[in-house]
């Protein structure tokens, strides 16, 4: 799930350069997008529920304690593992609203779902720190993506079209 990470990021406006510096249209852009978001949620599923039906085997003792060591921080020095449970469910929820039925039944709730990307990454990092260099990537791309748009979005354009009158009598 970590190599889809690094790419699932990647800017997706319509107007990317980095997109258009590659070659690709916006719509290849989004099916690279899907395919990786699908690819990941998929592998982060079987990392996580995996984890839980073993912890689980293990009696309810053993699952409660892997999943409440957040609450003892002074001894947490590994893997926080409430916090990859949120971030899972984060994940999850965007995962489920990105499938195409749901997608195209409501698409403003699939915008808005989309913005807890914020929660998966935040939280996934606080599971697992050493997930920002793997995110790193993706916020990179955006950020330079996010000051290129603004850049030329300052520089006026003169003229578009030409006004020519009109021939029709």
């Amino acid at each position: 799930g970590l190599v889809p990470m690094t790419l699932v990021g990647i800017p997706l406006q319509r107007t990317s350069a980095m997109w258009r510096a590659a070659g690709r249209s916006y719509e290849e852009a989004v099916s690279f997008h899907r395919a990786l978001g699908h690819v990941m949620m998929a592998m982060y599923s079987y990392h996580g529920i995996g984890y839980m039906v073993y912890w689980l085997l293990l009696g309810i003792d053993r699952f409660a304690r892997e999943m409440s060591d957040w609450f003892h921080c002074g001894k947490c020095t590994h893997i926080n593992n409430l916090a990859g449970a949120v971030s899972w469910a984060a994940g999850f929820l965007l995962w489920m609203t990105s499938l195409k039925w749901a997608r195209r039944r409501n698409y403003a709730r699939f915008i808005t779902t989309h913005q807890l990307h914020l929660v998966f990454f935040g939280f996934g990092c606080i599971h697992w720190p050493t997930l920002l260099a793997y995110a790193a990537p993706s916020i990179v791309f955006y950020a330079a993506d996010l000051m290129l748009r603004l850049h030329t979005s300052r520089n006026g354009v003169e003229g578009i079209a030409r006004v020519r009158p009109s021939t029709a009598e």
